[in-house]
């Protein structure tokens, strides 16, 4: 079944491929023509074309009939005005003769123009922003210039200190414009070598040393002020370190010991000072504590 309907397609395709390519033609079957001349014979009455000029308004040949009897017409007249007996002696008027002629159509009216002379009067031209309302001009409230502020502190202060200063600052600068600020120091370890019994015998030991070119200096610690320090370190660690490297050279009384000074860790800082602000503070700050404002940082 499936291949007999294959068949008839194939089949049915072959016809119309004939058909198309007008192979049955000669036999009466196939499509119709559309090439010429096939088309011009389809054509009827070709002769009875007639082509106008532009801008005419009636056909050539209606055209001359209107001008031949517009011509005639005043032949008509003038033959009638040269023979005046012929009109006498008519006794009775035809009707037609004796009906009054029909008015003839109303000529169009000319269009007058001004001579040349004449000045042309053009209409003045109206703005147009003339008719446009101005717009209302809305007050606009000026924009406040901010004031410069900088952040400003002096230091570093003992506790000691910054209590003595606390009096004569709230007295001086404004209040909340200003405050002591504590920075958190490190732990120091250093390399002690001391006790001395007097300030003759450390000045020796001390000069000593430095001859050995060994770095001396006081430890910041009242506590630890009767001998000298050897070396200051952030760990023990280090500081270890540094008394074995002595200890090769000779040095074998010093000990690591942790210094406990009162060290200064307090900042008088302004965190929002304006010019007049900067201006007070930076004489009342130097002449209480004897150090110089300076850019937070």
């Amino acid at each position: 079944m499936l291949r007999a309907l294959v068949l008839v397609l194939v089949l049915a395709n072959l016809l119309y491929l004939v058909w198309v390519k007008s192979l049955l033609a000669p036999y009466g079957f196939g499509p119709a023509n559309q090439a010429e001349p096939e088309r011009l014979n389809q054509q009827i009455r070709p002769e009875a074309i007639q082509l106008l000029e532009p801008g005419s308004a009636q056909p050539p040949a209606s055209a001359a009939s209107t001008a031949s009897g517009a011509a005639s017409a005043p032949v008509a007249a003038g033959s009638a005005a040269d023979s005046p007996k012929a009109a006498a002696s008519s006794p009775t008027p035809t009707p037609a003769a004796s009906a009054p002629a029909a008015p003839a159509s109303a000529p169009a009216p000319a269009l007058t123009l001004p001579p040349a002379s004449a000045p042309v009067v053009v209409p003045a031209l109206v703005p147009v922003a003339a008719h446009i309302a101005a717009p209302v001009a809305t007050p606009v409230a000026p924009v406040a210039t901010p004031v410069p502020r900088q952040c400003l502190q002096a230091g570093l202060f003992t506790e000691r200190q910054a209590s003595a200063m606390r009096g004569r600052l709230q007295a001086g600068l404004p209040a909340g414009s200003w405050s002591f600020v504590t920075v958190k120091e490190p732990v120091r370890w250093i390399v002690y070598l001391g006790d001395y019994p007097s300030k003759e015998a450390l000045k020796k030991k001390r000069a000593q040393l430095e001859r050995a070119g060994i770095s001396v200096d006081t430890p910041a610690s009242p506590e630890l002020n009767s001998g000298l320090s050897l070396g200051s370190y952030h760990t023990q660690a280090q500081a270890k370190a540094a008394l074995a490297k002595l200890a090769k050279r000779g040095i074998n009384s010093a000990e690591v010991v942790q210094d406990k000074p009162e060290l200064p860790n307090r900042w008088i800082r302004l965190p929002a000072a304006d010019k007049a602000l900067q201006a007070k503070a930076k004489t009342l700050i130097l002449h209480v504590s004897g150090q110089p404002l300076k850019p937070c940082g």
